[in-house]
């Protein structure tokens, strides 16, 4: 099934439900209209959280084409002294936190 029979089937079925509406009297409470409220804030901080997941994967996968081409020897530790070592250990930095 293609991607346009069922963008067709959708906008059919769309406008097959409003002309077949009919008008209905009803009373909408106060804390409906809240859960309403509440839904669509849900709805909208869902798609947030799901957009910067995406874009955090999206920035991740264009920093990692540029860390391939950095150095060892470039990256800067800071106060650690790593005594010739590839990498900082947790013992590194907790001896540089105590001021040893």
């Amino acid at each position: 099934m293609n991607l346009k029979r069922i963008y067709r089937t959708a906008v059919a079925f769309l406008f097959s439900m409003i002309l077949v509406t009919q008008t209905c009297y009803a009373y909408i409470d106060p804390a409906t209209t809240s859960y309403m409220i509440q839904i669509v804030a849900g709805v909208v901080i869902a798609f947030g959280a799901v957009l910067g997941v995406v874009w955090s994967k999206i920035k991740r996968l264009f920093k990692k084409k540029n860390k391939d081409n950095t150095d060892m020897n470039d990256v800067d530790t800071g106060s650690f002294d790593n005594e010739g070592k590839d990498y900082i250990s947790a013992e590194d930095i907790l001896n540089s936190k105590e001021g040893k």
